[in-house]
């Protein structure tokens, strides 16, 4: 009868040993997932953000190249679109 018994406990501790390890297993999955989302998401914001930097950086160069070329006003990148008068040939501008 003891014997039994032992049987009993040891099939018990082996079913709660498996319970365990697969829960263990369903939260590093979910903590995996959520990981690589978080760094998808980081990655894209980065792409996007200096997507945006690179645009405006050339939108300036456009600008300073164009306003050389046309006379129109002061051209340095520290005032990219500077005030014209109306009679400017820049009107377009404004």
């Amino acid at each position: 009868m003891r014997s039994r018994q032992k049987g009993v406990a040891l099939v018990s501790i082996m079913l709660i040993v498996v319970v365990v390890s697969a829960i263990a297993f369903q939260l590093y999955t979910m903590q995996s997932m959520h990981s690589a989302q978080v760094r998808f998401a980081l990655e894209a914001s980065i792409q996007r953000e200096t997507l945006m930097a690179s645009e405006a950086l050339a939108s300036s160069f456009l600008y300073e190249d164009w306003a050389i070329h046309n006379g129109c006003g002061d051209s340095s990148l520290s005032n990219p679109r500077p005030e014209l008068s109306s009679e400017s040939k820049c009107d377009g501008l404004q």
